[in-house]
């Protein structure tokens, strides 16, 4: 700890992410202050508090400043029970959107918990093939594509997706000038550090309000990184 650091004091247990520094899967690490650090909650294990620079900031982040996600919105999401869906779910609920997930018909029971009001087994049902419209499609694995979902969007809406390619890429800049109906993308990480600080501080007001409870499915130990990633 640098003589010169305000922010955090020796001894406090931090979380945050290393960005582009990268280097998190090492056993020491060393960031600036004004990184993307906030001190741990004591409510929450470092596993728990990882996890929350994943899919809840990113989900925060495209559900509040890209889809601007309004009470009554009908939202769609696909993969409600990955980190990025699981958090979409929660906060989605807590922003008073109607929220649809799809998932595997294991996991219907799961996101019901978290509170999705619809659930579709995406193994029998293809969404692009019914007559069902949303407001906003938010697709949190980039499994589908606006060209494929767009007459299951409203009139003035978005399909908001964080995993870029060369088809969400020319979707949005078609969308940009030409339709209504918008295809986007926004990187979560790409915002300013100030940005990025203030929706983690978001984040963590969430979980201790208990709205937002991050959901694990396994842990590994730091032996077994290999294992974790596959």
């Amino acid at each position: 700890m640098a003589k010169s650091a305000r922010t955090f004091a020796i001894g406090d247990s931090v979380f945050g992410e290393s960005g582009l520094r990268f280097g998190a899967n090492a056993t020491h690490i060393c960031l600036e202050e004004e990184a993307l650090l906030l001190k741990k909650p004591d409510n929450l294990s470092h596993a728990e508090a990882c996890t929350l620079c994943d899919g809840p900031l990113t989900s925060l982040h495209f559900l509040t400043r890209v889809a601007l996600l309004q009470p009554g919105t009908k939202l769609l999401v696909l993969g409600g029970s990955g980190s990025l869906g699981s958090a979409a779910i929660q906060i989605a609920r807590h922003l008073g959107a109607e929220v649809t997930v799809t998932c595997s018909h294991r996991n219907t029971e799961v996101v019901s918990n978290l509170g999705a009001q619809h659930v579709i087994d995406y193994t029998c049902t293809d969404i692009a093939g019914t007559a069902q419209t949303y407001d906003v499609i938010y697709d949190t694995l980039g499994y589908s594509s606006y060209g494929r979902l767009r007459r299951n969007l409203s009139a003035t809406v978005r399909y908001i997706c964080p995993v870029l390619s060369g088809k969400l890429l020319c979707a949005a800049l078609a969308t940009g000038l030409l339709s209504r109906r918008k295809a986007q993308f926004s990187a979560a990480g790409m915002q300013p550090m100030g940005e990025l600080r203030e929706l983690l501080a978001q984040v963590l007001i969430l979980t201790r309000g208990r709205v937002l409870t991050p959901l694990m499915d396994r842990s590994y130990p730091l032996a077994d990184l290999i294992a974790a990633h596959r």
